[in-house]
């Protein structure tokens, strides 16, 4: 005779929180008591999540697939970033109140566990490690924010397409000196940083006439990084400068 278990299944809402390197410190006893409060959801391609200026404070995290964080202006958009799996976005409306800062759309099939506000903010106060986490996170907004606004401030747009080529790129083995960069369009290149499509046109095709990027299988390949970033300045004065 097959003898039973007496063992239940995991809570799947608590296996998404454990798996999160944010809660991961967190016993099972309170991992259990935080999931019973967790929503998981699920978002299509092109689905929107959270919507600028929306007046929710729920707190997301990404259990599988990719998001990306936008401003849409009246002009133009703006692509702040893209977050993957173990990424959490929402946090700051939950901490101070306010409306979204941003929108987060789903970049291809998205799984997603929601946390009320005050059960974010009750794990941030009982557990230490989760707050330091959080603390982790917001000043690496803050470090990423210093860059960006030292580039707009002192880089012209061609040095800034040179650089989100350079940030972007993935290392190719054994080829030391190339980086692939990943599907983009020249759109969404202007879009995170701060230009329009024509621009970054122009410049994709001056690096392609100077032989430092090709495309290889409809990708942009960066046929020598080292190169590339040569075209980049970064006088070591201004680098000295920021927030510590």
């Amino acid at each position: 005779m097959t003898e039973l278990s007496d063992a239940r299944p995991a809570d799947p809402r608590a296996t998404a929180l454990a798996a999160l390197p944010l809660f991961r410190s967190l016993s099972e006893a309170d991992l259990a008591a935080a999931a019973r409060h967790v929503r998981i959801d699920r978002h299509d391609e092109g689905q929107w999540i959270v919507a600028h200026e929306d007046e929710d404070r729920e707190v997301h995290a990404v259990v599988s697939g990719r998001v990306r964080v936008m401003i849409f202006g009246e002009t133009r958009e703006l692509i702040l970033g893209d977050l993957e799996a173990g990424a959490v976005f929402g946090d700051m409306s939950a901490i101070d109140g306010r409306p979204r800062s941003a929108s987060v759309i789903a970049l291809e099939p998205v799984t997603v566990a929601t946390l009320p506000a005050a059960v974010f903010l009750d794990l941030i106060h009982r557990h230490p490690s989760v707050c330091d986490g959080v603390l982790r996170l917001l000043v690496a907004r803050i470090r990423d924010l210093d860059h960006r606004v030292h580039e707009l401030a002192s880089l012209t747009v061609a040095e800034r397409v040179r650089m989100e080529l350079l940030r972007l790129a993935r290392p190719v083995t054994g080829r030391p000196r190339t980086g692939v960069v990943p599907d983009v369009t020249h759109a969404e290149i202007a879009a995170r940083i701060g230009t329009h499509r024509e621009a970054v046109t122009r410049e994709l095709g001056a690096l392609a006439r100077d032989g430092l990027i090709v495309k290889e299988a409809g990708r942009i390949v960066v046929a020598d990084v080292l190169a590339l970033s040569g075209r980049v300045a970064t006088p070591a004065a201004d680098r000295r400068q920021g927030s510590g």
